[in-house]
Formats: structure tokens, sequence, C-alpha cells
């Protein structure tokens, strides 16, 4: 218990630090968070997804809806093969691996599809997975569906309506390759916010 107080500390603190940071020195601080909560089945979920999420970051595809890593993201999912858009792949990776690593029961999605996070929310929501209405306050670790059929982690809120989230299968906030990149957002699009439980 002491550790997971500890780690939500941390984690607060490290959102406070990044309006402030730019996003090399946010990079830095976060690695040392993940490297603090570690595998621990005592951190929550979200936390742990957020975790896990970060880490990715800096991860390129190569060639176009592929690669090494991208390949794994995308057999998280039951849709076979490489070369898709793989948004919804990633997060269903960063879901089943923090649920592991916390040991954590809720049911992992497997889909590739943005829009189908959705049904999967209402059917898990005797788990505590929540769907709340796109004016509702993002809290880091609450997965973000977009109109253009993108999905996204939250990862902080940075005021004034907007937040910083982690995505796949997008160019950073400067453009850039494909990849795993941080992201400035703002309401607009957001059609879904999907909240897990904390345990």
């Amino acid at each position: 218990m002491k550790e997971l107080i500890i780690a939500e500390i941390l984690w607060r603190l490290a959102e406070r630090l990044y309006e402030f940071l730019t996003e090399r020195d946010w990079k830095k601080a976060n690695t040392s968070i993940v490297a603090a909560v570690g595998s621990n089945p005592g951190v929550s979920l979200r936390l742990a997804i957020v975790d896990y999420a970060t880490s990715e970051v800096g991860t390129l595809e190569a060639p176009s809806n592929s690669g090494t890593r991208v390949r794994e993201y995308q057999a998280a999912t039951w849709l076979e093969g490489t070369g898709w858009k793989w948004c919804g792949a990633f997060v269903c990776w960063c879901i089943g691996k923090a649920a592991k690593s916390t040991g954590s029961s809720v049911e992992v999605p497997n889909t590739p599809r943005a829009y189908e996070f959705r049904d999967w929310a209402e059917k898990n929501i005797l788990c505590g997975v929540e769907r709340l209405k796109p004016d509702a306050a993002i809290l880091p670790g609450d997965i973000v569906i977009y109109e253009w059929s993108h999905v996204g982690i939250a990862v902080s809120s940075l005021g004034s309506g907007r937040f910083l989230s982690v995505e796949g299968n997008v160019s950073g906030d400067d453009g850039g390759p494909q990849g795993v990149h941080y992201r400035t957002r703002t309401r607009k699009g957001v059609t879904d916010i999907i909240r897990l439980p904390e345990r």
C-alpha cells in the first residue's frame, strides 16, 4: 500500500511539472517514474497503462504500418497480419501489459478498431469500465476516442481544455515519421472517454 501511495504522489507531481517542461525533459522525468513503479501488483491499473504507453514513445513504424514493435502491438488484437492502422492495437497492448503487471482482472480488449472500444466498455461495465461523454474530465489512463476513427491514451491534463496523450500510428505534434508519440490535444473531435478501474 505504501508503494502505491508513493507511486501515485510521484505521478501527480510529474503531471504538474509537465506544464513547465519541454517534451524531452518530460520523457526523462517519466522514465524515472516508470523505473520507480516497475512491475508491481500494488500499482493502479490506470497508472500502469500510462507507464507502458509513455515508455513506448519514440517507437517508429518501418515500413508503413509495420515494424518489429508495431507487429507486437498488432498481435494484441484479433486481426491477423500487419500493414493496417494500429492505433487501437497500441492501446490494447498497453492495457494488456498493465493488466498483467498489476494483477488486474479487467478483460483486456483485443480490437484494432477505435470505435469498438465503446462496445468493449459497455460489455465490461460490471468490471468497473466506464464509457463517459466527451465533456467528462479527462484523467491519466483514460482511453480517448476521436471522431476520425482514432484512439489514444490520456497522460495528463494541461488545462484550458487541452490534454497530453500518447498515441500510436501518428506523427508527433511537430510532424515527423509515424509511430508512438506524445500529442497535445483539445476536446475538439473527442467522441468518447473510456475509464478503466484503478484495479
